[in-house]
């Protein structure tokens, strides 16, 4: 199991996520950002900075 904190890019943000693989994650978090922080579209810098900070549990 993988999981992401978003607060770890997005300060202040407490959402947190959890899936089998990373691009579970990301195709989550490309949702919850775009929902919830009006990002259309995840730059390859963010995509690069949301894989170093998901972990294994």
């Amino acid at each position: 199991m993988k999981s992401f904190w978003c607060g770890a890019v997005i300060p202040n943000c407490e959402a947190t996520f959890e899936a089998a693989t990373e691009d579970e994650i990301l195709d989550r978090v490309a949702a919850h950002a775009a929902d919830d922080h009006g990002l259309d579209e995840l730059s390859p810098t963010t995509v690069a900075r949301v894989r170093e900070v998901i972990v294994d549990q």
